[in-house]
């Protein structure tokens, strides 16, 4: 856990830094940013990509000599650290190890005996994503019946029944919302290892959060399909079926994707629909006929 302690420059994935860690001096990479730790709400931003000044977050670092330490919580001395900016000299964050970053943690993947080609059937995640009301659900409905009709086993994995389990107790802020596609996408993965074509639905709306759930599927070597229900706005308010848009008009509610919060489109999905291409079961049918090519 890091403060930011500059206002010249941010702390950014993929920078070397020198780390001073007791009597030791050595270079550091940041491997990767975790999360900002929003100090108002308590919540961790996900989606955050740099720490400016004062902000902390979790970050992983590299260290080019190995570094004896304890994590913070058992010794203060051994498990501090300082982050010295190489072309400056100078201080840029203050750090607290919690400890090591995956290796010696005591968890470790277990692999079972059976092969994905040993399995009856091979399978693979379609994402479906766009605005509330766009006709995301309607699809991935008739994509399961079409799916399952053809004897390919699969399961529709939709953003608001999870949310009765899965993600109860999450909220809509960014953070939530990342935590929310986190979880689906683990789940689908796990579908799809299993030779299932998991069908998900949901909103989705911050592009790094999906494009994250695309990356852990190739790193398994899972087929991993992006469709995206591009209906316009104004024809998702007036379907409105939940009612959903009218409150946010009304300010009833507040970060509402498409109102007050936005939609990252997907830059280059493996499918397009664009309202007007037919009804949920043409939709559909050209996901399937995609996933068959």
């Amino acid at each position: 856990m890091v403060c930011w302690l500059t206002g010249e420059s941010t702390l950014d994935s993929g920078r070397t830094y020198t780390i001073r860690h007791t009597t030791r001096t050595t270079r550091a990479g940041v491997r990767g940013l975790d999360y900002r730790f929003d100090v108002h709400s308590l919540h961790r931003v996900t989606t955050a990509r740099s720490l400016s000044l004062n902000e902390i977050g979790r970050i992983s670092l590299r260290t080019q000599q190995p570094l004896l330490f304890d994590a913070y919580r058992r010794n203060r001395g051994t498990g501090s650290f300082i982050l010295v900016d190489e072309s400056t000299n100078n201080t840029v964050a203050a750090g607290m190890i919690t400890g090591p970053s995956g290796q010696g943690s005591g968890v470790v993947w277990h692999s079972g005996a059976v092969t994905r080609e040993e399995r009856v059937s091979r399978g693979g995640t379609v994402w479906l994503t766009g605005l509330s009301a766009s006709g995301k659900s309607a699809v991935a409905v008739e994509l399961e019946r079409a799916l399952v009709g053809s004897g390919r086993p699969a399961y529709l994995l939709d953003g608001d029944n999870l949310r009765h389990g899965l993600n109860a107790g999450l909220g809509f802020g960014a953070a939530d919302r990342a935590e929310n596609v986190r979880r689906v996408g683990e789940v689908a993965r796990l579908f799809a290892d299993a030779g299932i074509i998991a069908i998900a639905s949901l909103i989705s709306p911050y592009r790094i959060d999906r494009d994250r759930v695309r990356a852990a599927h190739q790193a398994a070597g899972l087929p991993f399909t992006e469709v995206h229900v591009d209906t316009p706005l104004e024809v998702c308010q007036r379907r409105d079926p939940k009612g959903m848009y009218a409150r946010a008009r009304a300010g009833e509610i507040t970060g509402f994707t498409g109102i007050d919060d936005p939609y990252e489109a997907p830059a280059d999905p493996e499918v397009l629909l664009r309202h007007g291409d037919g009804d949920p079961a043409s939709m559909a049918a050209r996901i399937v006929a995609h996933l068959d090519s």
